[in-house]
């Protein structure tokens, strides 16, 4: 079959095969000259996509690196708690406790974070991001050493999602030294938190082992009754061999287990209102499962300083199985079809559906990289040229219980086989080509010319099995261009932007047949930056024109009305839709005698509104999930001594659950605003320890954060944590 774009897939290739050639050339030549000139250091392990935060000031687009400093000074186990804090983010929260995040960048707008782009360590970690995009499985954060936010015409080196953003997650590196450091702590509900990992060097060899192993308590009640426990065992192993100064092997191994009680289940407003951490009794055998491995090896080539190729070679499974109520009981409160008794359990209620929510996702590649320097009297290169095949699916296969109520207890009555939509098997194949070019025109300017091709198989069965299968396919095919540039203006001041077509893809699911185009956009951003010592500040405008907006349907995020919701595939949201926003960021330092106060803050306003009228939604409406403005304040004082406190105000104002809340002002359709504040300190005990004491929510204020799946759903409590750290 023939390609659209056949020719740039044969340039793409073709220069990739003579990046490997020149490798090899160069290779030979250092290998025939002095060993002691063809010694190099050893290079990261894990793929990075900014580096460090030194390195941001250089980028040609917007992007924010959360260091390991940050991660460990606030003690992170919830990562929406971390990404409120960077500037064209968006979480909304669901659980309270971040153990399902859903994330959005600028116009990348999706529930599970199915519209952006997840890796850990370079590798794309959510489970099935072509076939199934919603990202069902999410790294643990205590494990995580840094997070990198690629925003911009730079992020086409990475995709399939190429809208909004990109996020690496960086795990705990293997360390330079013999050693490792151990966590523990405990909060005021009983929950434990332990994190430990040791590792080192020795000759060509290196490698660690860490763990991460969580007891949490939940903070809702059935009855009285605490509920929401969750469980979280999660293993790393690494190891480096150098073969020789040139060639090294990486490989790393990842298995979790995890276990939480809970439920799509929320509540009415009237009850939200008595208790927001309440929960009905029919939602009392919730519980998800959820068990992830992943391998990646690695192979690192340089043949000098100008010039590496990178191979990786990784597959990830994850198994989860959601056994929770079925049904918007919620909604049916509100249309009369269930009673306030009912919810309360003080009535009885006759068949009450709970699905096993039960899929396996597979996600296995192969992804080449080649890094070269090329020097030239019209300015210096750095080209980025490669590859990766891709395949991934889910399988599913959820059978329906039937429950009656009774007396507030949940009574088994029979089990329903699954219907061909719950018995089925999605299937997707995907090549990804990529070109990028940072020219040095002039000591001021920069240039980034950034090229993706994606082309895409899909293919989803229902009926699995059985004499009724029903069969849809669809293939993809997409060129994304970007241009991007920064210019220094002086010493202190860079002005930086870029435009770049976005893309998402259509998942499994969606037949050649129905005439619905994956969503395309086209983003500009640009901005300025200022440093000037430990003062910095930037501006960045993004906007972004689509001609409609997709919507991964799910039961999380359902597509269509409330009567009549779509669980998967695709659907058409809106039509045309602008999405235009201004993120802000500022620090500084102040130094004084014995002490230090820094000082960290963001904002970030963003209008997301439709450009045309489109079927029951109108010119205006606002989108879905995202808020008009949120901040962040970060502020500390850091002792000589080693005693170091630091303090954390987030806002984040309400977001629309449903398109147009602005104008319909239809009932619960739209969650409320949040203002809070967390504080931390660590003291040192000596012996390269530290104890540390939290307070998350210092005013205990609860809102409603989320409306979706179905019903008010509530922010952390107050939470008291104590720990301790210690390095060896």
């Amino acid at each position: 079959m023939s390609h659209p774009y056949k020719s740039v897939t044969v340039f793409l290739l073709s220069t990739l095969a003579l990046s490997m050639q020149a490798v090899y050339a160069k290779s030979v030549d250092t290998q025939q000259g002095n060993p002691e000139e063809s010694a190099i250091s050893v290079t990261l392990d894990e793929i990075t996509v900014i580096g460090s935060k030194d390195n941001v000031p250089l980028m040609t687009g917007s992007g924010y690196y959360v260091d390991n400093e940050q991660l460990e000074n606030e003690q992170i186990t919830d990562i929406n708690q971390v990404l409120k804090t960077v500037p064209g983010v968006y979480v909304s929260e669901e659980d309270g406790l971040g153990l399902r995040p859903n994330i959005s960048i600028r116009a990348g707008i999706g529930g599970r974070s199915s519209k952006v782009h997840l890796m850990e360590d370079g590798i794309p970690i959510a489970p099935a991001p072509y076939a199934a995009p919603a990202a069902y499985y999410h790294p643990t954060a205590l494990r995580m050493s840094g997070v990198e936010i690629l925003k911009g015409a730079p992020l086409l080196r990475y995709g399939p999602q190429t809208t909004g953003g990109v996020i690496n997650y960086l795990s705990t590196p293997i360390p330079a030294t013999n050693g490792g450091q151990a966590m523990t702590s405990i909060n005021d509900r009983g929950g434990v938190d332990v994190h430990a990992y040791a590792g080192g060097r020795e000759g060509d060899f290196a490698g660690s082992i860490e763990t991460v192993q969580q007891r949490g308590k939940g903070f809702k009640e059935i009855d009285g009754k605490d509920i929401g426990d969750y469980d979280n065992q999660d293993y790393v192993l690494k190891g480096r061999y150098q073969i020789n100064p040139a060639h090294s092997l990486f490989a790393k191994a990842q298995y979790s287990d995890r276990s939480s009680d809970e439920t799509y289940l929320g509540l009415t407003d009237a009850d939200f209102n008595e208790n927001p951490n309440r929960r009905y009794p029919m939602s009392a055998l919730d519980n998800i499962q959820d068990e992830h491995t992943g391998l990646n090896l690695t192979h690192n080539w340089i043949t000098d300083n100008n010039s590496e190729l990178r191979t990786t070679a990784y597959y990830n499974k994850t198994h989860r199985n959601w056994y929770k109520l079925s049904g918007n009981k919620i909604n049916d409160f509100y249309e009369g079809d269930v009673t306030q008794g009912q919810l309360d359990g003080t009535e009885d209620l006759a068949g009450i559906s709970i699905q096993a929510n039960d899929r396996t996702y597979y996600s296995t590649g192969v992804q080449t990289n080649f890094n070269t320097d090329i020097l030239s009297a019209y300015g210096d290169h750095n080209i980025d040229v490669g590859a990766r095949y891709h395949r991934d699916k889910v399988e599913r296969y959820q059978p329906i219980d039937t429950f009656n109520q009774v007396d507030g207890d949940l009574i088994y009555q029979s089990t329903k086989a699954p219907s061909a939509s719950n018995n089925r098997e999605e299937r997707a194949n995907a090549t990804s080509l990529w070109l990028t070019d940072k020219w040095q025109v002039t000591d001021p300017l920069v240039l980034n010319l950034a090229m993706r091709y994606e082309y895409i198989d899909t293919e989803e069965t229902r009926g699995v099995d059985t004499d009724t299968q029903a069969r849809v396919s669809n293939n993809q095919s997409i060129f994304l261009p970007g241009l991007s540039a920064s210019y220094q203006l002086n010493d202190e001041v860079q002005l930086i932007g870029g435009v770049h077509k976005g893309f998402s893809p259509l998942g499994a699911g969606v037949s050649e047949d129905d005439n619905t185009d994956p969503e395309q956009s086209i983003n500009y951003e640009i901005g300025t930056r200022y440093r000037a010592g430990s003062n910095y500040m930037e501006a960045v405008g993004f906007y972004s024109d689509f001609d409609s907006v997709i919507r991964n349907c799910s039961e999380n995020v359902p597509c269509g009305s409330s009567s009549n919701p779509i669980t998967s595939g695709n659907e058409k949201e809106s039509g045309s839709a602008v999405i235009a926003g201004l993120e802000l960021m500022a620090g500084t330092r102040f130094d004084g005698d014995g002490f230090s106060i820094p000082l960290h803050a963001t904002y970030t306003y963003t209008q997301a509104e439709l450009a045309e009228d489109y079927k029951d939604t109108l010119d205006g409406d606002r989108l879905t999930l995202v808020p008009k403005n949120q901040a962040s304040v970060r502020a500390g004082i850091e002792m000589d001594s080693g005693w170091d406190t630091y303090l954390t105000a987030k806002y984040a104002g309400g977001i629309c659950e449903s398109v147009g809340c602005n104008r319909t002002n239809e009932p619960r359709s739209e969650t409320d605003s949040l203002f809070t504040f967390d504080a931390i300190t660590h003291y040192p005990i000596g012996y390269d320890a530290k104890i540390f004491g939290k307070v998350e929510n210092i005013a205990d204020k609860q809102v409603i954060v989320s409306r979706t799946p179905y019903g008010a759903r509530p922010n952390l409590p107050r939470t008291f944590t104590i720990g301790v750290t210690k390095a060896f």
